[in-house]
């Protein structure tokens, strides 16, 4: 995952790189005075909000619940009982 990430960040230089004719050095100024954040991080806030909106729905916490309570906590108890 990690990898496809570099790469697309370091696309998004190239692109800066060739339309802005600047030297290597100068693409993280222009990536931060263009407020063009890293995928990482961009990735990182969208999957946070997904999460946020999922946590705010009841059907979500019970699905959660029962999930957590048939595979999460049934599997410690099981594993008491050896």
């Amino acid at each position: 995952m990690f990898k496809i990430i570099n790469m697309l960040d370091n696309c998004i230089n190239a692109a800066l790189y060739k339309i802005f004719k600047v030297d290597c050095a100068s693409v993280a100024y222009l990536r931060k005075f263009l407020n063009i954040r890293s995928v990482a991080i961009s990735a990182e806030r969208r999957r946070l909000g997904f999460m946020n909106k999922c946590l705010s729905l009841i059907d979500f916490k019970q699905v959660m619940s029962v999930y957590h309570h048939r595979f999460i906590s049934g599997n410690t108890a099981h594993s008491k009982h050896k």
